[in-house]
């Protein structure tokens, strides 16, 4: 523990910071309490990358810790913490992280959080379908949920709407919609 802690703090330090990584990555799943702990306290790009770090180092004794915190980082201010979030959701996340993930796509976001949160969503569905078909079947065309389906239906692949057809007639109108307020993320979501 005492390594992992010298560790963290040679992360701030430019020159030190890829031995750094280097001792984390040895120290294993050692290192994700201490880098969890240190998330939560430090400013977001530190955060950020406690995340990232933690999630590549988690095993099955603290997945779960990993994927809470990177949950309760989906809501920080900062692009770079949501980034990080996304990243280690797609490493740790599990099929209760699908939507939470796909409500993202409902809020305003720069285009490089846009694109973790659909490379999110998508690594998750491809590893939980099932639990994704589920949510892009509850989706409607002229909501906020239909970019979130049209990502599952891309990956997934079909049917996911219980037909090639209605797979095909879903996106036509979520192509067409202008109800939503996110309606040209939507119609990029159903274009892919």
């Amino acid at each position: 523990q005492g390594a992992a802690g010298q560790a963290l703090d040679a992360l701030d330090d430019e020159l030190l910071q890829g031995a750094a990584e280097e001792t984390l990555d040895w120290l294993g799943p050692l290192a994700v309490a201490p880098l969890l702990d240190r998330a939560s306290l430090a400013p977001a790009s530190g955060r950020a990358a406690c995340l990232e770090i933690a999630a590549r180092l988690a095993d099955g004794s603290n997945a779960a810790a990993v994927r809470a915190e990177a949950l309760a980082a989906l809501a920080a201010p900062a692009p770079e913490v949501v980034r990080a979030a996304l990243g280690a959701l797609s490493v740790v996340g599990d099929e209760s992280c699908l939507e939470p993930v796909a409500r993202l796509l409902a809020r305003d976001a720069t285009p490089a959080v846009r694109r973790a949160i659909e490379t999110s969503l998508a690594v998750l569905a491809a590893r939980f379908s099932d639990a994704a078909r589920d949510l892009a079947q509850r989706a409607r065309p002229a909501s906020l949920e239909s970019h979130a389906a049209a990502v599952v239906i891309r990956v997934v692949g079909p049917p996911v709407r219980g037909s090639l057809a209605a797979d095909v007639d879903f996106l036509a109108a979520a192509l067409t919609s202008s109800s939503p307020p996110r309606a040209p993320a939507a119609r990029r979501g159903a274009r892919l």
